[in-house]
């Protein structure tokens, strides 16, 4: 759709990849010298990709959604020098299927989307490992959108409805269905 939403950059520091909502994935060379964006042709079980991730050692994964967040969840492999990538599609409307960060504290995919958090191994990526519905938590509507961590178990979400979620869960780091505290600040309208 021409909008750039969400970026990654990959292992090397080089490049970005960024892509709609879901739309065109694009790789963006941005060392040494900005580059103009080069589309990647994707081809497989999801063409439209919303986010992607580099694990140290599982490969690739992406998500595919609209900003409500339910949507595709998969593996991702790129070919011909970064320019075409094949989906295999692992699971489908899955709520978290939206934003997602490789968390290194605990090896684990983290998703974030819809009202849940997700937790993947992505050495087992067809199962989840475990689920927070932070609205229910919460007792309050949310549309979560992207998550960030800070590498000490806790991490930050924003909502489109306007929150900004913190879960903690450096307590229960392969579980964050057992987070010791999962609260919102409201901050403002269609925040992204």
């Amino acid at each position: 759709n021409g909008r750039s939403l969400h970026i990654i950059v990959d292992d090397s520091g080089d490049f970005v990849y960024t892509a709609g909502l879901p739309g065109q994935l694009y790789r963006v060379p941005v060392f040494p010298t900005f580059a103009d964006a080069i589309a990647i042709a994707v081809t497989g079980s999801d063409t439209d990709i919303t986010h992607i991730v580099f694990t140290p050692s599982d490969g690739a994964f992406y998500t595919s959604s609209d900003a409500g967040g339910q949507g595709s969840f998969g593996s991702i492999v790129f070919s011909g020098n970064l320019s075409t990538a094949v989906t295999t599609r692992l699971m489908a409307n899955l709520g978290a299927a939206h934003s997602m960060v490789y968390d290194a504290l605990t090896g684990l995919l983290v998703l974030a989307g819809h009202t849940d958090v997700v937790q993947i191994d992505p050495a087992q990526p067809s199962n989840i490992v475990a689920t927070l519905d932070v609205g229910a938590r919460l007792g309050i509507a949310v549309q979560l959108d992207a998550v960030t961590l800070d590498g000490q178990g806790r991490m930050l979400i924003s909502s489109n409805l306007g929150e900004v979620v913190l879960v903690d869960y450096s307590t229960s780091l392969s579980d964050v269905s057992q987070a010791r505290f999962v609260g919102a600040q409201f901050l403002a309208n269609n925040l992204d």
